[in-house]
């Protein structure tokens, strides 16, 4: 467990540019946690950090890692480096041995472990961060790609079996491809390890997506701190202080600002909210295209029945499902109008040069249908799905 209490940092004390970087924080860590800290630029995040892992040291308050108070001057560097690992940004620049595996190497061998160690921890931990030793342990560091040599940089950390991996800004200047490859990394190392993670970033994406909990930190204060939901829920607290919301909570934030509700969760214990957001949202896109594809009412009522179970199971009260789709009947009322009347063939009615044909008719009820099975269908998958849980899966 880390417990951080009454923590302050001063910079420049008592000359002209003081700075109070971090003002009384405290908060708690659990073993195997994920959490991320985000906040404005100047906010304290990375002078936290930089606490973390012993490279500042307070004011005042303290810090304890595994009861090991990190803060006392009697607690040497060795001690703290063998509990927090810190990986800065471009962690790359610091890359300097002539091949990977002696630079991975680094680290351990100067705890004075045994050569047999060093090289079962170096092997290890490089092939934790998705590398082939064999293939790549002599090859030069400073001929890798820019994702490989943040990998092998985060392997020579990982090396020292750190119980606390502290990351700042992982990803900084790197292509979305390689970026999403090394946050993925980060993932499974979580869950490989059960290690405790500290994020820091601005990508509100990625946070929502990794972390169990967030720290919100302003002006040096610890501000907020809770869930990816309960944090992002408090949309007008998040935005005054700088921050953006996930894109797909924006995305719903503003359908709810234009009256439109289908971004409203519905809390449930049901096996539908419990189900994998990749799963619904996979089913969803099957569900639409099966709609656009059914061409008589028995496909209808086949889509139909399967809503309405999909209704019962996830005991979603209806009037949340038609709070989704009353402000979007308007919409629905002019296409039918519209089918009804343009659609050539047998007339039934006929005012000037308006008329209203069977087909027309058909075209219209089918249309109609299709687009209320559409917006209750995918308006059951927002019902059902935390916004996070959203961003999750579409990523």
């Amino acid at each position: 467990m880390i417990e951080v209490k009454n923590l302050t940092h001063i910079y420049n004390e008592g000359l002209p540019h003081e700075s109070v970087a971090i003002d009384d924080v405290s908060f708690t860590i659990d073993d195997g946690e994920f959490v991320s800290i985000i906040g404005h630029t100047g906010s304290g995040k990375s002078t936290m950090l930089q606490h973390l892992n012993g490279l500042l040291k307070p004011k005042s308050g303290t810090i304890i890692i595994d009861g090991i108070d990190i803060t006392d001057s009697k607690t040497g560097m060795l001690e703290i480096r063998k509990k927090v690992g810190l990986v800065f940004q471009y962690p790359e620049y610091q890359l300097f041995e002539e091949t990977v595996a002696k630079d991975v190497a680094f680290g351990p061998a100067n705890l004075g472990l045994e050569p047999e160690e060093i090289d079962a921890r170096v092997r290890r931990s490089v092939e934790l961060v998705g590398l082939d030793y064999d293939e790549i342990k002599n090859a030069s560091p400073f001929e890798l790609s820019g994702g490989q040599k943040r990998r092998v940089a985060m392997a020579g950390v990982l090396a020292m079996e750190p119980r606390v991996l502290v990351l700042d800004e992982p990803t900084a200047g790197l292509n979305p491809r390689a970026h999403r490859d090394i946050l993925d990394m980060v993932g499974e190392i979580h869950r490989r390890e059960k290690n405790t993670i500290i994020l820091v970033s601005h990508n509100m994406n990625d946070v929502a997506r990794l972390s169990d909990r967030i720290l919100v930190m302003s002006g040096g204060k610890l501000e907020m701190n809770g869930t990816p939901q309960e944090i992002f829920s408090r949309e007008e607290e998040v935005k005054s202080m700088g921050l953006a919301l996930p894109d797909s909570m924006e995305i719903l934030s503003r359908l709810k600002k234009a009256g439109m509700r289908l971004g409203q969760y519905y809390p449930g214990n049901s096996w539908i909210h419990k189900l994998d957001p990749r799963v619904k949202i996979l089913a969803t896109l099957l569900y639409i295209v099966a709609l656009f594809v059914v061409q008589d009412f028995y496909g209808f009522i086949i889509a139909f029945a399967a809503l309405e179970a999909v209704i019962v199971i996830s005991k979603v009260p209806r009037r949340y499902i038609w709070r989704g789709l009353k402000p979007v009947l308007l919409i629905i009322g002019f296409t039918i109008i519209i089918n009804m009347f343009m659609i050539k063939g047998h007339v039934l009615v006929q005012v000037g040069i308006f008329h209203i044909t069977v087909e027309g008719l058909k075209t219209a009820a089918f249309m109609g249908i299709r687009l209320v099975l559409l917006i209750i269908g995918s308006s059951m998958l927002t019902l059902t799905t935390r916004p996070i849980g959203l961003t999750d899966g579409i990523e």
